[in-house]
């Protein structure tokens, strides 16, 4: 299988990386051989804040799902208390004691 195949159908990399990519490409067509190392250290800064950010959002967005997901099941347990006629305070003291 073909090297750049490969790495164009990861899905762990995120599109924004093959655009930087295309872009520094085109920089370094244009350039002057001197500037490549600097083009090369400016790539992978650019890059490391892509992959930063991605990670960043998919962290935000796993905590805003676990959230829901404790909410809703102090909704289901404060219900239960309600249908058996406990109180928010009984049923908190409740855990504590556990």
């Amino acid at each position: 299988m073909d090297k750049n195949h490969l790495y164009l159908t990861d899905d762990s990399i995120p599109t924004p990386v093959y655009q930087c990519i295309d872009a520094y490409r085109q920089k370094i067509r244009m350039s002057g051989s001197g500037a490549n190392s600097l083009l090369i250290d400016d790539f992978f800064g650019e890059v490391h804040n892509i992959m930063k950010d991605t990670h960043l959002r998919e962290i935000a967005r796993i905590r805003n799902e676990n959230t829901v997901e404790i909410m809703r099941l102090k909704k289901a347990v404060a219900q239960k208390d309600s249908a058996r006629g406990m109180t928010p305070s009984t049923s908190q003291s409740t855990f504590r004691e556990m």
